[in-house]
């Protein structure tokens, strides 16, 4: 699978940052707002390695019920990348890292 090239100059991110600062404005910070910028920027980020992102992806957990994870990336094979589901307060958004971080835990590549 091709590497993920994003730096903070990325279009992707100016444009995700960019639309947080609008909803920052009006004082909007709940996930239902955040998560389209990002869904977006996860699209961005799935396209360079030459993935899919399924927003609301449907599956069996272990024990058998049914689950709905906020996104998927699948891989050329349909197997699963990375899965978005995120659960945090907005008080965790506090620092501008915090976004990242979100996105880091969101992609299952930091353990917090």
């Amino acid at each position: 699978m091709p590497k993920l090239n994003l730096k903070p100059s990325h279009k992707a991110i100016r444009a995700f940052y960019a639309t947080l600062q609008q909803y920052e404005q009006h004082a909007v910070r709940h996930e239902g707002a955040v998560s389209s910028p990002f869904e977006t920027l996860l699209h961005t980020c799935a396209k360079q390695v030459n993935a899919t992102l399924i927003p609301q992806y449907a599956m069996h957990a272990a024990a058998g019920n049914r689950i709905v994870v906020d996104g998927v990336i699948l891989d050329a094979y349909g197997l699963p990348f990375a899965y978005w589901e995120p659960k945090r307060s907005h008080r965790e958004f506090d620092t501008d890292d915090g976004i990242l971080q979100w996105a880091d835990v969101s992609m299952g590549t930091t353990k917090k």
